[in-house]
């Protein structure tokens, strides 16, 4: 898809935090990036761990899986990916036009038979929307049931959810709305350079 191949083009400062004292499984397992103007803190919803390798394998920055879970068997799978939007690969690529193009290419990848809806309402926890849609085919599964889009200004982050086909549609869009809930964005300090 379009945005992971920007995503090959572009370099990520993607940590995951490591730590030693009591904080929580979701502390541990909590995403952490560092963008032009922002920080971006996405914790796992409940019952998830992250994972990098094989998410980075599938051309995400990293994704979401249940505890219990393999990635490549998993019946869940929330996919992100962060884009620079200001880098020179993307620059003439605004949030809106890369919602556009993505579209088109799961369109594309799916057929035409693909439906794609606006998915009920969703906000991060500073309470600004986060545009969702929902994908079906009416004639078969696809893997990508949900896919969500931030725009941070400079950065753009995606959250694809991929399911198997025995798994719950309507607990999928929980999960996400879960994980987007509880994802952060923090205003950086400006340097005092």
């Amino acid at each position: 898809m379009y945005y992971k191949l920007i995503l090959i083009s572009s370099l990520l400062s993607f940590t995951a935090m490591n730590a030693n004292n009591d904080y929580t499984d979701v502390l541990v397992n909590s995403a952490y990036y560092d963008g032009l103007h922002l920080t971006y803190v996405i914790p796992p919803p409940a019952q998830f761990k992250m994972v990098v390798e094989p998410a980075r394998t599938d051309g995400y920055s990293f994704g979401f899986i249940p505890t219990d879970a393999i990635y490549d068997s998993a019946g869940i799978i929330i996919g992100v990916t962060i884009i620079n939007l200001i880098d020179e690969d993307t620059a003439d690529h605004p949030f809106e036009t890369i919602i556009t193009e993505d579209t088109l290419e799961i369109r594309q990848f799916y057929g035409n038979t693909l439906e794609i809806q606006p998915a009920d309402s969703m906000f991060n926890s500073n309470g600004e929307f986060v545009i969702a849609m929902k994908l079906r085919a009416p004639d078969r599964h696809i893997p990508t049931s949900l896919v969500a889009y931030y725009n941070g200004t400079t950065e753009m982050l995606i959250f694809e959810v991929l399911t198997k086909a025995w798994f719950p549609q309507y607990t999928a869009s929980d999960i996400l709305r879960e994980c987007l809930t509880d994802f952060r964005v923090l205003r950086q300090k400006a340097s005092k350079d």
